[in-house]
């Protein structure tokens, strides 16, 4: 990603080194998901936003994140900005980024603003809950539209780790990995209306973050055979 960016702000008239620090956690990949639809990778970086690269021209194709953030401060960084429709929420250090099968980018919204921006320069939103979201994107506005979320009540707040992926009917498992200030990790499914359909809580042993969960995927075990 460091190339990536590096060529691709210094082609479109950016000073790159002031975005890309090597030695520093600038930039924080935490997923990433191969999208067939156009041949692309879309990248969670957790300091800044979702990017989605050209897997063959490595362009950028585009970002969505908070525009409140350092990395809007750059021109070239910024044309390749979808807008939010009005009510959505944008992704802030995000984790556990997919595509649905209907074909909506679909991520663990953790809430938490920047860490690692330059002294003096914006860290972005941060919020006192996590929520999962899935957007439509449309690449011809350059616009995306969040056409569901869940927040639960915005009573959980998972500041790190965590994610969201669909399962078989179009479930869904939750990881709040950080939930309570670090002392423990909730597993939610929703069934196919978004409705609770189990939260189990596992206490972390600490002392760090993400030590009870980080990262968790539904396995089908409908053809589940016993020998």
């Amino acid at each position: 990603m460091a190339d990536i960016l590096t060529s691709y702000m210094r082609k479109n008239g950016d000073d790159p080194t002031a975005f890309v620090r090597p030695g520093i956690d600038w930039f924080h990949v935490n997923a990433s998901v191969y999208d067939p639809s156009d041949d692309s990778v879309i990248v969670s970086s957790r300091e800044n936003f979702l990017i989605k690269i050209d897997c063959q021209t490595k362009d950028v194709v585009w970002i969505l994140g908070d525009p409140t953030k350092y990395w809007y401060t750059f021109p070239s960084l910024r044309a390749k900005a979808l807008i939010l429709d009005p009510g959505g929420d944008y992704p802030i250090g995000q984790h556990g980024v997919s595509v649905t099968s209907d074909g909506y980018v679909m991520v663990f919204n953790d809430g938490l603003g920047s860490k690692s921006e330059p002294t003096g320069e914006p860290a972005g939103l941060s919020r006192t809950y996590s929520e999962v979201n899935a957007y439509a994107v449309n690449t011809t506005n350059m616009t995306a539209h969040q056409v569901w979320s869940f927040n639960y009540g915005r009573t959980i707040f998972s500041a790190l780790c965590g994610s969201i992926y669909e399962a078989p009917g179009k479930s869904y498992l939750i990881d709040y990995a950080t939930a309570d200030s670090n002392q423990h990790a909730r597993l939610v499914g929703l069934d196919a209306s978004h409705n609770v359909a189990f939260d189990f809580q596992y206490v972390s042993p600490g002392p760090g973050p993400c030590n009870a969960a980080w990262n968790a995927i539904p396995i089908d075990l409908d053809r589940m055979e016993i020998h």
